[in-house]
């Protein structure tokens, strides 16, 4: 039997760690009561201004729900302007819900269990003179990778989200709908995710599953989108590391009637036809590596480009691999009448593409005929510094350089 002075130093011990654990009980049923309204809306700006680097206003109320899990709404939230960066012309959210476990505040930890996103606008416009496409691919990636070690992603919902994207250096314009996007935990440990909305107008879904960890750092994954005039696909694993996470997956699409894909982007164009890219992406979520690409266009007309093989670096745009091939369907020639030198035509041709974004190289290029082999070597190096859409959506190079 224990005596009385122990029995004393563990109900004293029990006490104490009584009071640590209602500390942030009180403290949130303190802020919770009408008073401290002004103190939640700028503990509110505080937090979010950081999460996101950019200021913030809150302006509508702040409550805070008394729980284990204690609930935070936030109302009516915009971006201080003077703080905005220049190609953002909007930013602001209807509402924000999250629920915040109290065991990790005692370790000086602010986790979220849940996160309800609702009535998110943004508009971004990318003046001309700037090129980012780089710098965007490492952000997703990276954006990716916060998402995934969030406990939230498995507790996740966007609705009545808008996103516009205007590039005006290339001329494109992608305007996205969220009406639903939702990721949510099942009882076996995998995460369900579903989204609808729309693309430049016309219906987008998306559907996928992925299952619990494997290993306790492995998860493997299956998303597919369905869009008007596009289908695609990714599948396989994604990897948390130390410092750095990776994936190993397959991606595939399918552009059934490359017309209206075309026109869903707003690109003039007059290809009556299918087109199929796959390839496998591997490598950190920052940096990937695109190998086994295949890029198949089928026309109506029977003609017929393939461009295979990979990038080093996608998100720096270094280490293009890649080969050309042509071939030009040519109606044949009565077997009565006899050849002349205008039924002399191109059939198909062949090449190389090395080099990266910005300094795009053709090696090898060769052009066949239906009369002799062509073959014209060092052709090149052609550059093309970049892509471009004009008023007339009609697609284009800049600095195009023939040097021999």
């Amino acid at each position: 039997m224990r005596s009385p002075s122990s029995i004393r130093l563990i109900l004293r011990i029990l006490f104490i760690f009584f009071l640590i654990l209602c500390i942030p009980f009180v403290g949130l049923l303190v802020l919770s009561v009408g008073p401290f309204g002004e103190l939640r809306r700028h503990v509110a700006e505080h937090f979010l201004s950081k999460a996101i680097d950019v200021e913030v206003a809150v302006k509508g109320p702040v409550k805070i729900g008394f729980g284990l899990a204690p609930k935070v709404s936030v109302k009516d939230i915009v971006a201080v302007e003077s703080d905005v960066p220049s190609d953002i012309s909007d930013l602001s959210v209807r509402s924000i819900d999250l629920e915040l476990p109290v065991i990790p505040l005692l370790t000086g930890h602010m986790q979220l269990n849940a996160l309800t996103i609702d009535g998110l606008m943004v508009a971004i416009a990318m003046p001309a003179g700037e090129t980012t496409e780089s710098q965007g691919m490492a952000e997703i990636g990276q954006f990716i990778s916060n998402i995934v070690h969030s406990p939230v992603s498995s507790n996740f919902e966007l609705r009545d989200t808008k996103l516009d994207l205007v590039d005006h250096e290339s001329g494109f314009t992608l305007r996205y709908v969220f009406e639903a996007f939702v990721s949510e935990a099942k009882d076996d440990g995998s995460i369900r995710v579903d989204a609808k909305g729309e693309l430049n107008g016309e219906p987008w879904n998306l559907d996928g599953d992925v299952d619990p960890k494997i290993d306790g750092h492995t998860r493997k994954f299956d998303v597919g989108i369905q869009h008007v005039g596009l289908t695609t696909g990714f599948a396989g694993t994604y990897t948390f590391g130390g410092s750095r996470d990776t994936v190993d997956m397959t991606a595939t699409a399918r552009a059934p009637d490359l017309e209206r894909f075309l026109a869903v982007y707003e690109i003039q164009g007059n290809l009556e036809g299918a087109g199929d890219l796959s390839g496998r992406l591997t490598g950190d979520v920052t940096a990937l590596k695109a190998s086994d690409l295949v890029l198949k266009l089928s026309l109506k007309s029977g003609d017929v480009f393939t461009l295979t093989g990979g990038i080093d670096d996608l998100s720096e745009g270094t280490g293009l691999e890649l080969k050309l091939d042509g071939r030009f369907l040519r109606p044949e020639r009565p077997k009565d009448k006899e050849p002349t030198l205008f039924d002399i035509g191109i059939t198909g041709f062949t090449g190389r593409i090395e080099g990266s974004y910005d300094g795009v190289l053709v090696r090898d290029f060769r052009i066949n005929t239906n009369s002799v082999n062509a073959t014209l070597n060092n052709i090149g190096p052609i550059t093309a510094e970049r892509l471009y859409k004009n008023e007339q959506g009609q697609l284009g190079l800049y600095d195009v350089v023939i040097l021999a």
